[in-house]
């Protein structure tokens, strides 16, 4: 099967994250997004022998979406007009 693995990088860290939407606590990190992929293999097959169930909801192919929204921060203490 074909699992579906998020990976992430924030600016300034030096690790890759990858994790498993679907399994949640099945992560794991590299400094690369490949090391990363290659580290979080054997931790689904694990999380998948302990659980066999998992096979079905992995199976289940999620679509993801990220955007960008603005956002601006009022001054503490400011009133809004609400």
């Amino acid at each position: 099967i074909r699992v579906s693995v998020l990976l992430q990088h924030y600016e300034g860290d030096e690790y890759w994250s990858a994790l498993v939407p679907l399994i949640d606590g099945c992560f794991a990190d590299g400094r690369t997004p490949e090391e990363a992929t290659e580290k979080i293999t054997p931790e689904i097959e694990d999380w998948v022998e302990s659980n066999p169930g998992l096979l079905e909801v992995l199976e289940k192919q999620p679509r993801f979406m990220i955007t960008e929204i603005p956002l601006v921060l009022r001054e503490k203490g400011a009133k809004t007009n609400a």
